[in-house]
Protein backbone atom coordinates (compact mmCIF):
# COMPACT_ATOMS: atom_id res chain seq x y z
CA UNK A 1 0.00 0.00 0.00
CA UNK A 2 1.26 3.54 -0.42
CA UNK A 3 0.14 6.65 1.14
CA UNK A 4 1.30 10.51 0.72
CA UNK A 5 1.89 12.30 3.76
CA UNK A 6 1.28 16.10 2.79
CA UNK A 7 2.27 19.25 4.19
CA UNK A 8 4.34 22.39 4.15
CA UNK A 9 7.26 21.30 6.24
CA UNK A 10 8.79 24.47 6.89
CA UNK A 11 10.79 23.23 8.01
CA UNK A 12 10.73 19.34 8.34
CA UNK A 13 10.69 19.02 12.89
CA UNK A 14 11.64 15.70 14.44
CA UNK A 15 7.93 14.78 14.84
CA UNK A 16 7.19 14.71 11.23
CA UNK A 17 10.46 12.58 10.99
CA UNK A 18 8.46 10.50 13.94
CA UNK A 19 5.42 10.21 12.04
CA UNK A 20 6.79 9.46 8.72
CA UNK A 21 9.25 6.27 10.82
CA UNK A 22 6.24 4.68 11.83
CA UNK A 23 4.46 5.18 8.92
CA UNK A 24 7.12 4.10 6.87
CA UNK A 25 7.01 0.58 8.41
CA UNK A 26 2.96 0.09 8.24
CA UNK A 27 3.17 0.84 4.39
CA UNK A 28 5.04 -0.40 1.08
CA UNK A 29 6.03 3.22 -0.15
CA UNK A 30 5.52 6.74 1.68
CA UNK A 31 5.34 9.33 -0.31
CA UNK A 32 6.18 13.06 1.56
CA UNK A 33 4.31 15.73 -0.74
CA UNK A 34 5.50 19.27 0.01
CA UNK A 35 2.87 21.33 -0.70
CA UNK A 36 3.07 25.07 -2.06
CA UNK A 37 -0.19 26.30 0.18
CA UNK A 38 -1.01 29.60 -1.00
CA UNK A 39 -2.72 30.33 2.36
CA UNK A 40 0.23 30.04 4.32
CA UNK A 41 3.44 32.65 3.72
CA UNK A 42 6.25 30.39 3.78
CA UNK A 43 10.40 30.66 5.09
CA UNK A 44 11.48 28.48 2.22
CA UNK A 45 11.04 27.85 -1.17
CA UNK A 46 9.33 24.50 -2.28
CA UNK A 47 12.34 23.43 -3.53
CA UNK A 48 14.84 24.53 0.20
CA UNK A 49 12.10 22.37 2.07
CA UNK A 50 12.79 18.83 -0.44
CA UNK A 51 16.33 19.16 0.21
CA UNK A 52 15.53 19.87 4.32
CA UNK A 53 13.85 16.74 3.71
CA UNK A 54 16.08 15.27 1.92
CA UNK A 55 18.98 15.84 4.65
CA UNK A 56 17.15 14.85 7.59
CA UNK A 57 15.98 11.71 6.71
CA UNK A 58 19.60 10.91 5.55
CA UNK A 59 20.70 11.98 9.02
CA UNK A 60 17.98 10.47 11.17
CA UNK A 61 18.64 7.33 8.98
CA UNK A 62 15.36 7.18 7.21
CA UNK A 63 15.78 5.65 3.82
CA UNK A 64 14.48 2.76 1.61
CA UNK A 65 10.46 3.04 0.80
CA UNK A 66 9.91 7.05 1.00
CA UNK A 67 9.93 9.42 -1.48
CA UNK A 68 9.95 13.29 -1.36
CA UNK A 69 7.79 14.90 -4.39
CA UNK A 70 6.24 18.49 -4.76
CA UNK A 71 2.75 19.40 -6.14
CA UNK A 72 0.96 22.53 -7.00
CA UNK A 73 -2.82 21.82 -6.97
CA UNK A 74 -5.27 19.57 -5.26
CA UNK A 75 -4.05 17.32 -2.70
CA UNK A 76 -6.48 14.49 -4.23
CA UNK A 77 -5.35 15.31 -7.53
CA UNK A 78 -2.00 13.91 -6.11
CA UNK A 79 -2.94 11.04 -4.48
CA UNK A 80 -5.10 9.61 -7.66
CA UNK A 81 -2.25 10.41 -10.17
CA UNK A 82 0.24 8.58 -7.62
CA UNK A 83 -2.05 5.63 -6.86
CA UNK A 84 -1.77 6.42 -3.33
CA UNK A 85 -4.28 4.43 -1.25
CA UNK A 86 -4.36 6.75 1.87
CA UNK A 87 -3.41 10.85 3.23
CA UNK A 88 -1.39 10.69 6.44
CA UNK A 89 -2.36 13.38 8.43
CA UNK A 90 -0.31 14.13 11.86
CA UNK A 91 -2.20 14.89 14.91
CA UNK A 92 -0.69 17.25 17.92
CA UNK A 93 -3.35 18.43 19.53
CA UNK A 94 -7.12 17.98 20.14
CA UNK A 95 -7.57 21.08 17.58
CA UNK A 96 -5.98 19.54 14.76
CA UNK A 97 -8.32 16.57 14.97
CA UNK A 98 -11.32 19.12 14.39
CA UNK A 99 -9.73 20.49 11.29
CA UNK A 100 -8.13 17.37 9.87
CA UNK A 101 -11.56 16.17 10.06
CA UNK A 102 -13.24 18.24 8.00
CA UNK A 103 -10.42 17.97 5.65
CA UNK A 104 -10.91 14.62 5.35
CA UNK A 105 -14.51 14.50 4.69
CA UNK A 106 -14.24 16.80 2.11
CA UNK A 107 -11.33 14.61 -0.02
CA UNK A 108 -13.53 11.57 0.85
CA UNK A 109 -17.19 13.44 -0.59
CA UNK A 110 -14.88 15.45 -3.61
CA UNK A 111 -12.44 12.27 -4.70
CA UNK A 112 -12.85 8.93 -2.63
CA UNK A 113 -9.92 9.44 -0.93
CA UNK A 114 -9.35 7.88 2.72
CA UNK A 115 -6.99 9.91 5.07
CA UNK A 116 -5.89 7.93 8.53
CA UNK A 117 -4.83 10.41 11.02
CA UNK A 118 -1.78 9.64 13.40
CA UNK A 119 -1.09 10.93 16.62
CA UNK A 120 2.21 12.28 17.80
CA UNK A 121 4.44 11.23 20.39
CA UNK A 122 4.05 13.44 23.31
CA UNK A 123 7.56 14.38 23.26
CA UNK A 124 6.32 16.26 20.31
CA UNK A 125 3.51 17.67 20.85
CA UNK A 126 4.67 20.92 21.89
CA UNK A 127 6.89 21.06 18.35
CA UNK A 128 5.74 22.96 15.61
CA UNK A 129 7.55 24.63 12.55
CA UNK A 130 6.29 28.22 13.01
CA UNK A 131 8.21 27.83 16.92
CA UNK A 132 11.20 26.40 15.24
CA UNK A 133 11.40 29.65 12.98
CA UNK A 134 11.10 31.59 15.56
CA UNK A 135 13.23 30.21 18.02
CA UNK A 136 15.75 30.10 15.98
CA UNK A 137 15.63 33.68 14.48
CA UNK A 138 16.10 34.62 17.57
CA UNK A 139 19.26 32.31 18.54
CA UNK A 140 17.14 30.04 20.48
CA UNK A 141 18.28 26.21 20.94
CA UNK A 142 16.39 24.09 18.61
CA UNK A 143 18.53 20.96 18.33
CA UNK A 144 16.24 18.86 19.76
CA UNK A 145 13.72 20.29 17.62
CA UNK A 146 15.11 19.43 14.37
CA UNK A 147 17.85 17.86 12.80
CA UNK A 148 21.38 19.03 12.74
CA UNK A 149 21.27 19.30 9.18
CA UNK A 150 18.27 21.89 9.92
CA UNK A 151 19.15 23.95 12.34
CA UNK A 152 22.27 24.74 10.70
CA UNK A 153 20.84 26.19 7.35
CA UNK A 154 17.94 27.82 9.81
CA UNK A 155 21.34 29.61 11.70
CA UNK A 156 22.93 30.26 8.41
CA UNK A 157 19.29 31.51 6.79
CA UNK A 158 18.80 33.63 9.94
CA UNK A 159 22.82 35.10 10.40
CA UNK A 160 23.67 33.62 13.43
Amino acid sequence: MKVVYPGSFDPITLGHIDIIKRIAKKFDEVIILVANNEAKKTQFSVDQRIEFIEETLKECDVQGNIFVKKHNGLLVDFVRENNADFIIRGLRRANDFDIEYDMARLNKHIAGVETLMVAADPKFTHIASSYVKEIAKFGGDISEMVSTCVANKLKKHFNL
